[in-house]
């Protein structure tokens, strides 16, 4: 087995979801590869890092929020169009950052990485909506 297979193995072995004939493949490859037992060994300090953070939950009045943030967005949107992409943006970022937040079944990397990948998306709608206020502002300013 490949260095580079056993990479991708590696995680589904440590939270054992990994059938037994590739397991033992990939832990036989682990004796002999000094360097994927390293990955493995960051892995499990990894896990345990993020296994002892404490899981943070939504609060309660979250789907009222987003219920009212969605309606004033709606008017918003029939006074000022919002690019498609960038509501695209903003959904996936939230939406993953949510979900990964509060996945039970996933490990603590599969968590990490879906907060890390929802808080990149949210920061960016961020930015570019930043940006795109204020080059109106600068437009509406010259043509005045």
């Amino acid at each position: 087995m490949t260095c580079r297979k056993v990479c991708g193995l590696l995680q589904p072995l440590l939270e054992g979801d990994l059938r037994e004939p590739k397991a033992r493949r990939v832990e036989a490859h682990l004796v002999s590869c000094a360097a994927c037992r390293r990955e493995a060994e960051l892995l499990r300090t990894l896990d345990r890092a993020l296994a002892e953070e404490p899981v943070l939950l939504p609060p309660p009045e979250l789907p009222e929020r987003i219920i009212r943030a969605a309606a004033l967005r709606a008017v918003q949107r029939r006074l000022r169009p919002t690019p498609v992409w960038l509501e695209i943006t903003t959904f996936l970022g939230v939406a993953l950052t949510a979900g990964a937040a509060t996945w039970v079944g996933a490990s603590a990397v599969a968590r990490a990485a879906g907060i890390a990948v929802g808080a990149w998306g949210i920061t960016l709608t961020i930015a570019l909506t930043v940006s795109a206020a204020l080059a109106g502002a600068s437009v509406r300013y010259y043509q005045s």
